[in-house]
């Protein structure tokens, strides 16, 4: 696969055009490809790996709505991959690198996903969260609760801000630890 410089192809035209599509589709196909039951040779595994990986940078590049339909299809993936019964590691260690810098640099993304999976299968985000070795303070997304120099009300209790500026840290509980 680096022998036809595919990834260096898809990189300049994802500078120039609108490929999303395209690349959701890829992305969704490669991780079908990644399925534990596939027993992939290791080096056919590790050069999907690393094609996977280089479609997904430079993360600059990547847009909000590419962000939220690869985290969407990896939470598919790994739901998949409970459904089977697999306890083995679902994601290669390269990609979940990566998937971690996309996590923390896509949070706000990250989090109606997390909560909408929290509520569909818990245990699919907790793989993900240990899979890609994120912490829970590395998403979650400060939200202002006011403007400077207005009051506002905090949600669950009867004080105001007074003119200052007031955050609450959202926090979706990801594990029993919480």
């Amino acid at each position: 696969m680096d022998e036809l410089g595919i990834h260096t192809h898809i990189s300049r035209l994802r500078s120039s055009h609108d490929i999303s599509a395209f690349l959701l589709a890829l992305w969704r196909t490669l991780l079908s490809m990644l399925r534990p039951q596939a027993e992939l040779d290791p080096s056919l595994l590790s050069q999907l790996t690393h094609f996977f990986t280089a479609t997904l940078c430079p993360l600059e590049k990547m847009s909000r709505a590419e962000a939220e339909g690869l985290l969407s299809a990896v939470m598919g993936h790994l739901s998949d991959v409970n459904d089977s019964g697999n306890s083995g590691g679902a994601l290669p260690q390269e990609l979940a690198k990566t998937l971690k810098a996309v996590v923390i640099r896509f949070a706000d993304v990250f989090d109606p996903i997390r909560l909408e999976w929290t509520a569909r299968d818990k245990k699919v985000v907790e793989r993900m969260m240990l899979e890609c070795a994120i912490q829970g303070h590395e998403v979650s997304v400060w939200r202002t609760l006011g403007r400077r120099g207005e009051g506002c009300r905090v949600p669950g209790r009867d004080e105001e801000c007074h003119g200052f500026l007031k955050f609450q840290i959202l926090k979706i509980p990801t594990s029993p630890l919480f």
